[in-house]
Order: C-alpha cells, then sequence, then structure tokens
C-alpha cells in the first residue's frame, strides 16, 4: 500500500499551496493548526517555531496533503525536523486507525542508519513494558550493524549484488521465499521498491 502521489492528484497543484502558512493558527497546547481546503476535516498539528515555518520548503505542503490521505488516517502531526520525503514530508507522524489503518514507513527516510521494518506480534500490547522495551531495543542493536566499518551479523551480511537487486525488486515477498521469514505485509505502506526492470544499483551504493 503506497502513499498517494504529491498533491494527491497526479500534475495538480494544491489549492491552497501559494498561501498555506497564513493559514496556520496558534494553538494554546504549544502547536500550529492547519487547516485547508485541501487537508480537509483531517487535524494537522505542525510542531514548529514561527521561525521553523518561514523556513518549511515548498515542497513540503503537497506532501502534508498527501499524509491527509493516507489511508485510515485520523491525524497528520509535523515535527521540527521537517523536509521533503518520499511521498510523505520526513520528519512527520501519521496517525491511523487501529483498524483500517496501515503502517506509514516513509516520514523515516532513507538515511544512514534509518532501520525500518512493519511486523506484527502475538505478544499482547501491556506485555510491552518500558523494561521489556528496552531489552528489545538492545537485542536489535546486538544484531543491527551501525557506524563506520560495522559489519552485519545477520543473514544478509554475505550478500552479494544480485541478491540485493533480487530483493529491491521482490520485496518482502522475494525474502519470505529465500530467507523463510514471516511478515505481516499487508499493514504495510511499500513492501518493495518499484524499480524499472533496467534499474540498476547506483555505482556508489554497495550492499554490504
Amino acid at each position: 500500500m503506497t502513499a498517494p502521489d504529491a498533491g494527491a492528484s497526479p500534475g495538480r497543484r494544491p489549492a491552497a499551496a501559494a498561501r498555506w502558512k497564513h493559514l496556520v493558527s496558534p494553538n494554546p497546547g504549544g502547536w500550529y493548526d492547519l487547516a485547508t481546503e485541501d487537508t480537509g476535516a483531517v487535524p494537522v498539528r505542525l510542531f514548529l517555531t514561527s521561525a521553523l515555518l518561514e523556513d518549511v520548503g515548498d515542497g513540503v505542503y503537497p506532501q502534508i496533503v498527501n499524509a491527509t490521505r493516507f489511508p485510515g488516517v485520523r491525524m497528520v502531526a509535523i515535527t521540527p525536523d521537517v523536509h521533503v520525503g518520499y511521498g510523505v514530508p520526513v520528519g512527520s507522524v501519521i496517525l491511523t486507525d487501529a483498524t483500517d489503518g496501515a503502517v506509514a514507513m516513509g516520514p523515516v527516510g532513507f538515511d544512514i542508519g534509518c532501520g525500518m521494518v512493519s511486523a506484527r506480534s502475538e505478544v499482547p500490547a501491556q506485555m510491552a513494558t518500558p523494561e521489556k522495551r528496552l531489552a528489545f531495543n538492545r537485542a536489535v542493536l546486538g544484531r543491527v550493524a551501525m557506524g563506520a566499518g560495522a559489519a552485519s551479523r545477520t543473514p544478509l551480511r554475505r550478500l552479494e549484488r544480485p541478491e540485493f537487486e533480487a530483493i529491491c525488486r521482490g520485496g518482502a515477498a522475494h525474502y519470505v521465499e529465500r530467507y523463510g521469514s514471516r511478515f505481516d505485509r499487508h499493514r504495510a505502506e511499500r513492501d518493495r521498491i518499484p524499480v524499472d526492470d533496467s534499474w540498476e544499483v547506483p555505482a556508489e551504493v554497495t550492499p554490504n
């Protein structure tokens, strides 16, 4: 499931694109509220100072509009580090309905050290105590390599270029078939990278 393209209508600029910053209103809670003809009934909260709001790039607003049209969306929050992302802004939080919504991974971005995965667990939410969450995070960091010169300790640590491209093209379905893991693909924003048949890994990118 993917987020809509910029502006929600291909080739069409959002109606309030040129004046949206003039339509925000300060909220006593410490954020700005944004309501335009493009965002509709979805609440949008901007956690920005007046200076940060002024500096927000023109390309962000169409992506805010995209976020308000995400499946099952209930609210969109914009954080101080907001910038243009992949369909929706990096530096945004998309709150969706627990039943009809989807997991939006696009706002995380694809920067160095940004790890993204959508996984459904059989563990009840009330079992995820702060202590257990901390232990889980430490266990993940013990397996996922980060930092200059770090080496992966996952089954993909010796991944060759052809297999890297196969995972990009085939996504979760290919990974499950090849490595036998389970993914809940139905609640993920995107389970593969849509690329043309002629696509190749850029020369400066290595799979390891």
